[in-house]
């Protein structure tokens, strides 16, 4: 991710507003409110994120990018730990 430039933030949750947006982020660098962060500039075929967790993702331009990009935000709206399982699952 380049940290010089200033990500554009994203404050919904709704899967139907991020679908509607994200072709319009296609060159630019955004950060969810969920704390996931994607760089919409291709590189090599490909659309760079990460995790909450400092974790990277990669989405294949070519492929059905945008569905997973929204599931990776829905999956990620939960509350979790750090290796992604659902706080709900928790037991203390």
């Amino acid at each position: 991710m380049n940290k010089d430039v200033k990500p554009v933030e994203i404050f919904t949750k709704n899967a139907d507003e991020i679908r509607v947006m994200l072709p319009r982020l296609i060159g630019k660098h955004a950060s969810f409110s969920n704390g996931c962060q994607i760089e919409l500039k291709p590189q090599n075929g490909y659309f760079f994120g990460t995790t909450p967790y400092g974790q990277d993702v990669i989405f294949d331009e070519n492929g059905n990018w945008m569905e997973a990009v929204i599931s990776w935000i829905e999956h990620w709206n939960e509350d979790r730990t750090e290796s992604g399982m659902p706080m709900t699952d928790c037991h203390a």
